[in-house]
């Protein structure tokens, strides 16, 4: 029960328009005191937001020629030189005409007016009128394509009469305007436009209000709130009440806070109707992004990331406060993978298998059902482009996801393999496997590839004939068989090297050295964009940047910091693995924990020997039969995982439901051909 000593008041609700003289003095303070917290927090999204850009100084600055023609320009009475638009005016910086923006793909903004303008006489520089300051305003560079900072902006806007001390702001900065539009992104422009949706409101309907570049997080805690492993766990008053420990501050525990926002989407009670739907998740946000680089900032993130990085977040929390469970909850989504090496020379063998709580699945193009149709499109594009115009119907190759799913797990050559049986390097032949079949499984969808200049880009596919039940017998691994001869796990094994050729084309992205030699020797030097797309999805392992060991197993227990050993060892986590992640992390404690946590299920070489396969652990993870129903989707909307928007859309019975940050609707269309995650729900969980 609840400490006698404390106890919780829910005054009655009543509302009073603010201000009211009646209101005592003490409550009048508080309010305004609540109203200037948001102003600063709206200011602190946008200096986030404003930190990521990163702008550049254009190259026109210094040598931009300005046209002596008598214009001059005031602070009121400006509108277009070519229409009546009298908002977002940009004024050219070479002869101070004043012209509309851009339109927006909704109809809204400008009229393209200033952009026809460069077009017609090349002038590069155009500043926005109603963000000039003493302190600076909007500038755009039309040749360069991009925000810029003009170093001589000052002297450029005297040059028309404009003293920039003297001005106040009067419209949207660009930053203020790309953040209101991730704030309150329009429900029916993002997904299913074409709709008339059905509004939901009530238990498991209820909405997470965008906090600013949030919808990442929300996609990924509505997927797993749809689940029965979560609901039975983390949605229940009793359960809050029975985690609630008073020794600890509640807003530092992760347990805490996941059960009460749980309870908050099950329950109901915050999506009464429609109109009023939806939790503000702060608190949460702000404790599971503590100390993350990426998280806890304002900025839009991987959806994916994020996922692997709230699971891991949760096993250290449950593996702190173990429940009566043979599971923890993020087993559930985990399963065992099995890989086979055969040396190409030898045609030796070995396996080994890890954990992974993802599937990460290829496109392959060439195996698009449209290939004469995008053949045409590919060659009218070149000739529209050789003519200087752009073609207006885009064509995507249509790959069906069977394809994707049989590109995961066919046979990959390596072509650098050092092999144990010959002792010199050779080729060899890898192969991927399930040994396991979790209660869910998620699929991700390769939709951002590297591209030529070493660029994240994203890949417009349509992901076709995706299954709504799906059959992984055929992917079982099995271990070692008949007449297969194992590779000697002699000292022989440990020197191969990373491919100084795939290293020296990561280093070409200003990748650290180690980085790119780990990232090749993980991928088995299988190729530079292996390696790349293994780099990215690592930069935030907490031993990416410790130097490659070549030496034993051996741990030098002189090195170890006895106090931070006794608190890891405390938090019943394996002795020899927190060892290993001491001297890893030089006795970093915070370091050290995330190195544990991120190789708890990797096998020590004395406990699980690379030449006898037959005795590989296979972690003790759900399993059952390898047969699935799609459960969820989550979408992405924008050219990279940095930017843009994402949903999710999950299935609740025979139908389908949308969650659009705060907005739910039952869905009419779910767009299984473009979605980023896909995740399946075993037939017997």
């Amino acid at each position: 029960g609840i400490n006698a000593e404390y106890g919780v008041v829910l005054p009655e609700w009543k509302e009073f328009l603010y201000p009211d003289a009646q209101l005592p003095l003490q409550i009048s303070l508080s309010v305004e005191g609540v109203m200037k917290a948001q102003e600063a927090q709206q200011k602190d999204k946008l200096d986030a937001w404003s930190l990521d850009k990163d702008l550049k100084v254009s190259k026109h600055s210094t040598t931009l020629k300005q046209l002596t023609n008598g214009v001059k320009i005031t602070k009121t009475g400006n509108k277009c030189s070519r229409c009546d638009k009298t908002d977002n005016l940009w004024m050219n910086l070479t002869d101070g005409t004043v012209l509309c923006g851009r339109r927006n793909w909704d109809g809204s903004g400008g009229n393209n007016h200033a952009v026809e303008y460069y077009n017609e006489t090349r002038f590069p520089l155009a500043v926005k009128l109603g963000t000039i300051t003493a302190g600076g305003a909007d500038v755009f560079s039309y040749d360069e394509d991009d925000m810029v900072i003009d170093s001589r902006l000052q002297e450029h806007l005297l040059h028309f009469g404009i003293a920039m001390e003297e001005w106040e702001k009067w419209d949207k900065t660009m930053d203020e305007l790309q953040l209101d539009h991730n704030l309150s992104f329009d429900w029916n422009r993002i997904q299913e436009n074409d709709q008339s949706l059905e509004a939901m409101c009530g238990p498991g309907f209820t909405g997470l209000q965008n906090l600013g570049n949030s919808c990442y997080m929300a996609s990924v805690l509505q997927t797993l709130f749809s689940l029965p492993v979560f609901q039975q766990r983390y949605t229940q008053l009793h359960q809050l009440v029975s985690q609630f420990d008073f020794s600890r501050d509640p807003t530092s525990d992760l347990l805490i806070q996941l059960t009460k926002l749980g309870y908050g989407l099950q329950s109901g009670i915050y999506s009464e109707t429609p109109e009023k739907n939806g939790i503000a998740p702060s608190m949460f946000k702000t404790l599971i992004g503590k100390g993350h680089p990426e998280f806890s900032t304002m900025r839009q993130q991987d959806s994916l990331e994020f996922y692997q990085h709230f699971l891991t977040q949760l096993e250290r929390a449950e593996t702190l406060r173990p429940r009566n469970e043979k599971y923890d909850t993020s087993s559930f989504l985990k399963m065992a993978i099995e890989e086979r090496v055969e040396c190409g020379s030898s045609h030796q063998v070995s396996y080994k298998v890890r954990t992974d709580n993802v599937l990460s699945l290829p496109i392959p193009e060439s195996a698009a059902v449209n290939k004469d149709e995008l053949a045409q499109f590919i060659s009218r594009k070149a000739i529209l482009e050789e003519k200087g115009e752009k073609i207006s119907e885009v064509v995507r190759p249509h790959v069906p996801f069977r394809k994707c799913l049989e590109g995961f797990f066919q046979t990959e050559t390596i072509s650098d393999f050092f092999s144990s049986a010959i002792n010199q390097q050779t080729h060899a032949f890898k192969t991927t496997r399930m040994r396991t079949f979790p209660p869910y499984l998620l699929f991700q969808m390769r939709r951002f590839v590297i591209s030529a200049n070493w660029a994240l880009q994203k890949l417009d596919a349509f992901i076709v004939d995706v299954p709504d039940e799906l059959d992984l017998e055929e992917y079982r691994g099995k271990g070692i068989q008949p007449g297969e001869k194992e590779l000697p796990n002699g000292e022989g094994a440990k020197k191969q090297r990373a491919d100084e050729s795939i290293v020296q084309q990561l280093m070409e992205m200003t990748f650290p050295r180690v980085r790119c030699q780990k990232a090749a020797l993980a991928t088995n030097n299988s190729g530079a964009e292996a390696a790349a797309e293994w780099l990215f999805s690592h930069l935030d392992d907490p031993d990416i940047d410790e130097p490659i060991s070549e030496e034993s197993d051996a741990v030098d227990e002189s090195k170890i910091d006895q106090s931070a050993l006794g608190q890891l060892l405390a938090m019943g986590l394996p002795e020899k693995k927190v060892k290993k992640a001491l001297l890893a992390t030089n006795n970093d404690l915070e370091r050290a924990t995330d190195w544990v946590f991120s190789h708890l299920e990797d096998p020590d070489e004395d406990e699980t020997p690379a030449h006898k396969p037959s005795q590989l652990v296979i972690p003790d993870l759900p399993d059952g039969v390898p047969k699935y129903r799609l459960k969820a989707l989550i979408s992405h909307m924008g050219k990279s995982t940095s930017s843009g928007h994402y949903v999710c859309h999950i299935k609740n019975g025979a139908e389908w439901v949308l969650f659009n940050d705060n907005k739910v609707a039952v869905s009419k269309n779910p767009p299984t051909d473009l979605a980023y995650l896909y995740l399946y729900q075993r037939v017997d969980s």
